[in-house]
């Protein structure tokens, strides 16, 4: 066909435009392609912005294309719903032209070539198609969390057709390296945040915390908290709806709550003793602060530490961190008469008995009676004897009688 007439087979007409034709003539060509009940087009850098062209049901990129501008408006072309008419769809081709070598799988052709032509014509679609910009933005999350690429989601936009062999494995590897490059990487870090926070129940990210896929997740966090005022609104109200902490300080309190939360669950308590340290964490010294900080905390800080059942009196601390150990204590001998000189993991708990004893009449009714219902020996004596037949009844049945040699030691007791 002569270049700039147009041909035709029996149902289907053919036609061509080039910058080169007179005005008169592809306005005559263009005519009879909308007025053609099937037909195809190709044109060679000339039916750009200004030049009036029907809406189509398909454009295709043959020849790479870089202005987005041109980009933009012959998509447009495809996207465009004429008036009075039934077109539900608009389709935008673009060959990916695979080198394949001898011996070599589609997906080892893939990973060598350029998806720059198809990153460009998606880049400018995104900009006319809020859905296609929500399903990147939903897989490069998705991504961040670590989760399986599925590349379902996308098909709902994107088709890829070509050879049965392999496509199934081949329209996955399509997919995801599209993600990967129209996909904004904002979008990812987002994932790793929400797969954090998923983990750890805040966004409290230590500014040097890695990822266990090696990510500086600390430090794309810092940097938000640095661009705040930079940042879109509606990544602002992501990171907002996330529970993102914008204040540095807020970070290091939170990084404290959510060790006491662990010591809570494991111990049962927030009596953290003072030189407590909780996976290398000064937890003890943190809790000591929050007490001292009583009056300055805001009242949601002070609620939430209300809830996890927090001490704030130094010397009620130091009464029920007791009372804990002589717990443990009476869980493990199903009794409460300790021994002289007796520490419960590092706690003299022999010493805070005593204490207990001599400040019997002055201690509050509600102590006394946790004390009684956990079986407290009150008198010193008593419990001494106690003790004494305690370790009799032991000798007795290891040795069948009562005879004990007069320096005999049970178990250290005399």
């Amino acid at each position: 066909m002569a270049r700039g007439e147009s041909g035709s087979t029996p149902e289907f007409s053919v036609f061509h435009v080039n910058g080169e034709q007179k005005s008169s003539a592809r306005k005559q060509i263009i005519r009879w392609f909308r007025d053609a009940s099937e037909a195809l087009i190709t044109n060679a850098r000339c039916l750009t912005e200004g030049i009036d062209v029907p809406a189509v049901d398909m454009v295709a990129f043959i020849d790479p294309r870089r202005s987005r501008a041109d980009i933009a408006q012959a998509t447009g072309r495809a996207m465009r719903k004429p008036g009075g008419s039934n077109k539900q769809v608009g389709y935008v081709a673009i060959p990916l032209f695979l080198d394949r070598r001898s011996g070599e799988t589609l997906e080892e052709a893939l990973e060598r070539s350029e998806f720059d032509e198809v990153a460009d014509v998606l880049n400018a679609m995104q900009e006319q198609d809020e859905d296609l910009v929500q399903i990147i933005r939903e897989l490069q999350e998705a991504k961040g969390r670590g989760e399986i690429f599925d590349p379902r989601r996308l098909s709902e936009k994107i088709e890829v057709l070509g050879p049965s062999i392999e496509l199934s494995a081949l329209r996955s590897n399509i997919f995801a390296e599209i993600v990967d490059r129209i996909g904004v990487s904002w979008d990812e870090w987002y994932g790793r945040l929400a797969l954090y926070k998923d983990r750890e129940g805040h966004c409290s990210v230590p500014a040097k915390y890695k990822t266990p896929d090696g990510y500086r997740l600390g430090s794309w966090v810092s940097a938000q908290r640095l661009a705040q005022d930079k940042l879109s609104d509606e990544r602002r109200g992501r990171l907002d709806t996330l529970g993102f902490v914008w204040n540095p300080h807020d970070t290091d309190w939170e990084t404290g709550f959510s060790y006491l939360k662990r010591y809570n669950r494991r111990e049962g308590h927030c009596v953290v003793p003072q030189g407590h340290k909780e996976n290398g964490y000064r937890l003890g010294s943190w809790v000591s602060a929050q007490r001292l900080k009583k009056d300055r905390l805001s009242p949601e800080r002070r609620q939430r530490l209300d809830e996890l059942g927090f001490v704030w009196d130094a010397l009620e601390a130091s009464w029920d961190e007791g009372f804990a150990h002589l717990k443990l204590y009476k869980e493990r001998e199903d009794h409460c008469r300790v021994p002289r000189g007796h520490k419960e993991n590092g706690f003299p708990l022999d010493q805070w008995i005593s204490v207990q004893r001599a400040k019997k009449d002055k201690l509050l009714p509600e102590r006394r009676q946790r004390l009684d219902e956990l079986g407290f020996v009150w008198d010193a004596r008593e419990a001494a004897w106690e003790e004494g037949f305690r370790h009799l009844k032991l000798y007795k049945e290891r040795e069948g009688h009562c005879r004990v040699p007069v320096s005999h030691q049970e178990n250290g007791f005399p």
